[in-house]
């Protein structure tokens, strides 16, 4: 049997992308008989290839379409208005430069690459998608309707489907129509391996982005404060000023890299963290009750967040409860909140395969 190529494409934006589809190549490759993947991407190869090895292939891309922070975390709207204008400006060159190399593929998946349908178009591929929100959605709420925007529904919609986990917008839904295929969430890999012990146990995340770095260093002197609660947080980004105070801290553990923060996830007892799908997905199936962080002027995290107070899933976290007021937000979280959370969290049961129900949906297409 002839093995049919698979190119798979996940934005340099963040880590959900990786994510989700680092979940998705595990399942598809239960179809090695069937397949070969290349994974195209502008960042974390070296994520991949520890996970992978050589069982895929990698090319490293240039990233396109992403968007700015400002050093507070908040979403620089400008800055990012300007890398829309680039992606539209650039968008055509680089379908070009890949008409080639798609001759060799039969299939494409992109999350979520727009330029990429137009591509799989161009060389007369299917293309799938696999989003939480969509580009034009995005781009829409913050600018309106411009020739930016048309560009991106119109490569988008040349899409032969595109695969929505749970809590994806409603007006997304509605503008895609029959390219939606509702499946549920998708999870990291977990291992439970670690002693759970008496005293709480907080993982504070960073996004992929950084989004949270400054307001972490500035609050970690705090945290010193909190005998009765173990943190765990990720140190690669910190300076070498915050590392020291995390590493000559009784109550502060840190840890390296997005597999292990993830892992951690399982251990903690609450979440400080950004309010990404991704994390959000994992505090929903592993029932985690969490204070989310909203990235200002971010309409996919305004929406997320918005999703979860609505169902009483989380607290809320500001820019003014990190520093020396951080004590005063988690002790009222965890006397107010926690419990209530923690109530709502174990009614609901999600279910955590849709790396599966994408994959079996792809396969049947080869």
């Amino acid at each position: 049997m002839t093995k049919r190529n698979i190119a798979i494409f996940i934005s340099g934006e963040g880590y959900g992308h990786l994510v989700r589809q680092r979940a998705l190549i595990s399942e598809l490759l239960k179809y090695k008989k069937r397949i070969k993947i290349t994974v195209f991407t502008s960042k974390n190869i070296n994520i991949l290839k520890k996970k992978f090895k050589k069982k895929i292939s990698y090319i490293k891309i240039k990233r396109t379409l992403e968007t700015s922070k400002s050093i507070d975390g908040k979403l620089n709207i400008k800055k990012t208005k300007k890398n829309f204008a680039l992606w539209y400006k650039n968008k055509n060159n680089w379908i070009k430069s890949n008409l080639n190399i798609m001759k060799n593929f039969d299939l494409i998946v992109s999350d979520f690459m727009p330029e990429v349908f137009e591509l799989a178009n161009k060389t007369g591929k299917i293309a799938f998608g696999m989003a939480h929100f969509t580009w034009d959605w995005f781009y829409k709420t913050l600018y309106g309707k411009d020739k930016v925007y048309f560009e991106l529904i119109k490569t988008i919609k040349m899409s032969k489907k595109i695969y929505f986990p749970p809590f994806t917008n409603k007006e997304i839904v509605k503008n895609l129509k029959s390219k939606v295929v509702n499946i549920n969430f998708i999870l990291s890999e977990f291992e439970d391996k670690k002693k759970h012990g008496e005293v709480l146990k907080c993982l504070i995340m960073d996004n992929g982005n950084r989004t949270m770095t400054k307001l972490i260093e500035n609050t970690l002197i705090y945290l010193k404060n909190l005998k009765n609660i173990s943190f765990i947080l990720r140190t690669d980004f910190l300076s070498k000023k915050s590392k020291k105070i995390i590493s000559s801290s009784n109550n502060m553990t840190g840890i390296r890299g997005l597999k292990e923060t993830h892992q951690n996830i399982i251990y903690a007892d609450f979440i400080i963290a950004r309010g990404g799908f991704n994390t959000i997905s994992e505090c929903l199936i592993l029932k985690k009750p969490s204070l989310l962080f909203n990235e200002s002027g971010n309409p996919e995290i305004k929406e997320n967040l918005k999703i979860m107070q609505r169902k009483k899933y989380c607290g809320i976290i500001k820019h003014s409860n990190f520093g020396k007021k951080i004590k005063r937000r988690i002790d009222i979280f965890l006397s107010k909140e926690f419990s209530k959370i923690k109530k709502n969290l174990l009614k609901k049961k999600y279910a955590s395969n849709g790396a599966a129900q994408a994959a079996r949906s792809i396969i049947s297409y080869i």
